[in-house]
């Protein structure tokens, strides 16, 4: 009853044949997580408490997300048959273009089939269940249950509609009424959990014919001071390579220049920097220097958090190199569709499914490009360091029977996978920091009401903010028509919610806009704008809750605020409600930001109230008198960032005025002087 995937069994033995591998474990089981306080072994990891920490977080993660899929649970819903003779059937799931519920395809859904009584439509049995006042003798079966839990198999699911189709065997022949559940997918938590086992065996003992030294993944995740060199020289300055990237400034090429070089020993490399300031550019161009660089000779496996992160880099990278030396991986539960058109010919597909090229192939990549999640496709598939050490190792010894089984590093062979290099790694860890004071930053009051779309409409349920989106569609085109930016595509619009992406989108179109990038939020990470207008649509408090259970919109997601406040190269605009945005804590700490510096516009009810179209689509003007909390308004809540900010603009006098303004807003690269400005962070924050 399963789809179609990855097979990765008969993958191995296309290369490895029955004997130069042993078979792989199988998926780890997960228990319940203990409920031990977390706290105890977090206090300071090392190489004993390490995994064992990590599985507990894992496993915690794992029974929390069971609890929140309850939440989305439907009952007494129907089932449309979709291909009788396939079993294919169609449910209606509100949310999950937002993915509340996440579902994907190869997903497991549970179903129990209801018997109604064809005259009450009730469920058969319900006058047995209860006793006379209404209390259940806890042994008659629940009213209507069959009996019979059913797990079917998501083979298709569209987003746009809200519609999940599902493989569905042994349906009685009776009205297709189901209370559904969606269960928790174990296959990501079993291959973090298989990582995390593996890391702890490692760190614990030797193995024999190990492929590395054997205190190499201590080194990565404990380094000491003894794994390191000590830089007794100054940097000269002057760098041997020739940059396919020109606009790299001094800090990106001396970065790059120790990953190429390894002159700083045996510890892991960390490209860390306030956002916006290159690190992803600085990625690529390790990536182009490691591939023109005839010392190395390995693979490079570049990981990214999210699909839309992996694509941007592979579209980054693919005018240097052709589908023949760099490969895109997907999951295979990936769509076709939400690939970006370019990308295709890097991917490979078989069986209408994305997969694994043949082995001989995906051997000759220079480059392999995903997500920390779909890497472990590579690892299902044997393809790791020591499956294919140990595969040449066995080779050697059945082709060489007198030589034994040498080890590959006996033998001075090279590993295939040279480098591992992530992306984004520290995901919503980066430092609080906005783009300057007065210019690049602006929060634009709204009191326009967030609605929700009919639920029994076409498109599905989802919200949407119509005065917002008329918002930000204006203030694209005032950056447009007053050449603050040269192009449309210089501007990028979020949003939180799918129907409201699509509202501004339809919107954009009218007037014009069509180069105008405009999509989710999570569709933005890894990717950069030269401007960002971020509509967080939400303007009522009472649904702010439901938000949270649900794990939609942008209260209390500390990621989805990241991602949203740090994809402006140049210039940042969110419009939102302060009232219900001040509630969070994170949202509260930029808000404050925001009103300490006058980067704040209220909302202009002027005239609006005698017209019609504006009657019922404001809240009420009490967005206009909202002022951070006084913690929030001393001068010490000012952090170093945004004193060194200050002291900076100070300095300009009379510099930062008028059209100079505008040049700083949108038209010079802020990378050398968001270097200098941490150093004047530093220096504030020394009090030297």
């Amino acid at each position: 009853m399963g789809v179609e995937t990855i097979r990765s069994g008969e993958y191995t033995k296309s290369f490895a044949g029955d004997y130069l591998l042993p078979e792989i474990a199988a998926p780890p089981h997960l228990p319940m997580y203990s409920g031990k306080e977390l706290i105890e072994s977090v206090q300071k990891l090392n190489t004993e408490n390490y995994a064992d920490h990590l599985l507990d977080c894992l496993l915690l993660d794992f029974d929390t997300q069971s609890a929140e899929n309850h939440l989305y649970d439907m009952y007494g819903v129907s089932l449309e048959v979709s291909n009788a003779s396939h079993d294919i059937y169609k449910l209606h799931v509100p949310g999950i273009r937002e993915g509340a519920p996440a579902i994907a395809y190869g997903d497991q859904v549970m179903l129990r089939q209801l018997r109604l009584d064809p005259d009450t439509s009730l469920p058969l049995g319900m006058e047995a269940f209860f006793y006379r006042g209404g209390e259940s003798d806890g042994r008659t079966p629940a009213p209507g249950f069959t009996g019979y839990q059913i797990n079917a198999v998501v083979v298709a699911v569209a987003k746009s509609v809200e519609d999940v189709f599902l493989r569905v065997n042994g349906v009685l022949p009776e009205r297709l009424v189901f209370n559904v559940c969606f269960s928790v997918q174990v296959r990501h938590f079993q291959s973090v959990k298989r990582a995390v086992e593996s890391i702890r065996d490692d760190l614990a003992v030797e193995h024999p014919g190990q492929v590395e030294p054997s205190n190499w993944l201590r080194c990565m995740l404990f380094p000491s001071e003894a794994d390191g060199i000590w830089q007794k020289d100054p940097p000269s300055g002057m760098f041997r390579q020739t940059w396919f990237d020109e606009t790299l400034n001094y800090e990106q090429k001396k970065a790059v220049d120790a990953i190429q070089s390894r002159n700083y020993g045996k510890t892991p490399f960390i490209i860390h920097g306030p956002p916006g300031t290159g690190k992803t550019k600085t990625i690529c161009e390790t990536v182009k220097q490691l591939c023109n660089d005839p010392n190395f000779d390995g693979a490079i496996l570049l990981c990214a958090p999210s699909d839309p992160a992996a694509d941007q880099l592979a579209l980054r990278l693919k005018a240097q190199f052709d589908p023949t030396e760099m490969f895109r991986l997907n999951d295979y539960s990936r769509t076709f569709a939400e690939v970006p058109e370019k990308l295709l010919s890097y991917c490979y597909v078989d069986s209408s499914i994305f997969n694994l090229p043949p082995f001989p192939i995906l051997m000759g990549f220079k480059i392999i490009i995903t997500t920390c999640q779909a890497v472990d496709v590579l690892v299902q598939a044997r393809t790791t360091n020591r499956d294919l050490a140990l595969l040449e190792t066995n080779l050697n010894s059945m082709l060489h029977p007198r030589f034994g089984r040498q080890s590959l590093s006996n033998r001075g062979s090279s590993l295939h996978w040279g480098a591992l290099l992530v992306d984004e790694a520290a995901q919503a860890t980066e430092p609080e920091l906005v783009r300057g004071r007065r210019w690049p930053v602006l929060f634009a009051c709204n009191a326009g009401v967030d609605t929700c779309e009919d639920v029994h409409a076409a498109s599905g349920g989802g919200w949407y903010n119509l005065r917002e989106a008329k918002k930000a569609i204006a203030y694209a085109i005032y950056l447009i028509s007053s050449d603050l930016v040269t192009m449309q595509s210089d501007i990028c619009i979020m949003a939180p919610f799918d129907t409201q992406v699509r509202l501004l989108r339809t919107m954009a179109r009218a007037k014009q806009l069509w180069g105008v990038n405009i999509g989710p939020v999570e569709a933005f990470q890894g990717l950069e704008s030269r401007v960002v207008i971020f509509c967080t649509t939400r303007t009522r408090t009472r649904f702010v809750k439901d938000d949270n259970e649900r794990g939609i919109g942008i209260m209390g997601e500390a990621k989805k605020f990241n991602v949203g406040l740090t994809r402006a190269k140049e210039g940042l605009i969110v419009l939102g409600n302060p009232c219900v945005l001040g509630q969070d804590e994170c949202w509260g700490a930029f808000l404050g930001f925001c009103w300490r510096n006058g980067l704040w516009q209220n909302e202009n009810f002027e005239g609006e109230r005698r017209i019609e179209d504006f009657v019922e689509d404001v809240v009420d003007g009490a967005v206009n008198t909202w002022a951070p909390p006084e913690n929030l308004q001393a001068e010490e809540s000012r952090r170093g960032l945004e004193r060194a900010l200050i002291h900076r603009d100070d300095e300009g006098g009379a510099q930062a005025q008028g059209s100079h303004a505008a040049r700083r807003f949108l038209g010079e690269s802020l990378e050398d002087g968001m270097w200098r400005m941490g150093l004047e962070a530093e220096a504030q924050v020394l009090g030297i």
